[in-house]
């Protein structure tokens, strides 16, 4: 089957795209698992620091590994951006269970946010919509096992704080999602 031109321009973009995001993602991720680790071995936060490393150097180890991937074909396609996009969701969720108590699971929430601001304004709506559902079900399934693992979240507060988040992020997403497209009226004016 052949691919259109404009699908190969559009994989050619992801992957620019994607190349650079991989790059402060990596970099997120490093930061964000030091910061971590320090606050768990300095006694300031509870927990081990183990895991939070674990689960880091995984995520980075998977995402080095697409960007050498993206830069050697130069293509990402849509499959290869919802691995990324799951990679990131996947790695919060999992930090914020073996890492975080359930009173502070909203957290997640706050994290995600680096991921569906970058899907946002770099993939479109749609994306960014699909990203929005990974969210919400990556964020009942943590609620779900809280009680799987005996820690009771507060079910009710918990998708209170959900509804809230998918209703400013959704709001977001309808205003900005066409943001490449209206970028391009203004390109096209002049």
């Amino acid at each position: 089957m052949a691919i259109s031109r404009e699908s190969m321009f559009r994989h050619q973009t992801n992957a620019d795209v994607l190349l650079w995001q991989g790059r402060m993602r990596v970099a997120f991720a490093g930061v964000v698992a030091t910061m971590g680790a320090l606050l768990r071995l300095t006694g300031l936060v509870n927990g081990s620091a183990t895991s939070l490393v674990g689960i880091a150097s995984a995520y980075i180890l998977a995402q080095v590994a697409l960007l050498v991937l993206f830069e050697r074909t130069g293509r990402a396609s849509t499959a290869q951006l919802a691995l990324v996009i799951a990679l990131d969701l996947g790695a919060i969720f999992a930090i914020t269970f073996l890492a975080i108590a359930p009173h502070h699971y909203d957290r997640a929430l706050m994290l995600s946010l680096f991921t569906l601001q970058l899907t946002l304004v770099y993939f479109g709506r749609r994306a960014a919509s699909w990203t929005l559902a990974g969210v919400m079900a990556g964020y009942v399934a943590l609620i779900g096992s809280g009680f799987a693992t005996g820690r009771q979240p507060e079910v009710v507060e918990e998708l209170w704080i959900l509804f809230i988040f998918a209703g400013a992020v959704g709001a977001l997403i309808w205003e900005f999602g066409n943001f490449q497209q209206r970028l391009g009226v203004i390109v096209r004016l002049f």
